[in-house]
């Protein structure tokens, strides 16, 4: 599929075992013209989440893992390129479902899907972004409309 942005998810056990830097493979395409990703260490399951798949029983420690969006300014890149830079699975790149705003409310788990489900609040200042991609301000455009 091609696209102008994409997002995804991914542990940092499997990319630390496949030796990608998320902020390295960021800056390393001059395709990618705006990024962000956040760090995901303090989640954990929840009732949802459990029923589900019952090995993931409410309460415990998700594994840490990494959400990462990438934009490609005006031009559309296939995601099976983006799999290969960042060393994953063609199905793990998704295509951002309502807005960009949206995708990164969830970095900070700010939806209301989020919120109701009482999910960890992370801090902005947890988010890395590329340079004068002020993430917060692009995602409280999105505050009121809902979930990606």
């Amino acid at each position: 599929m091609q696209c102008r942005h994409f997002w995804f998810s991914v542990t940092e056990e499997y990319l630390n075992s496949v030796g990608v830097n998320v902020y390295d493979v960021c800056n390393t395409y001059a395709t990618i013209k705006k990024w962000a990703f956040i760090k995901h260490d303090k989640d954990v399951y929840d009732e949802l989440d459990e029923f589900k798949n019952p090995k993931c029983k409410q309460g415990t420690k998700k594994p840490n893992h990494y959400h990462v969006y990438i934009h490609f300014g005006g031009q559309s890149v296939d995601h099976t390129l983006v799999a290969k830079w960042f060393n994953v699975e063609p199905n793990i790149i998704q295509r951002i479902k309502t807005t960009a705003s949206n995708c990164l409310l969830y970095f900070v788990h700010e939806t209301s899907e989020a919120i109701a489900r009482k999910k960890y609040n992370y801090s902005w200042n947890e988010v890395y972004s590329s340079p004068g991609f002020d993430v917060q301000s692009e995602a409280e455009v999105e505050r009121c409309i809902g979930d990606f």
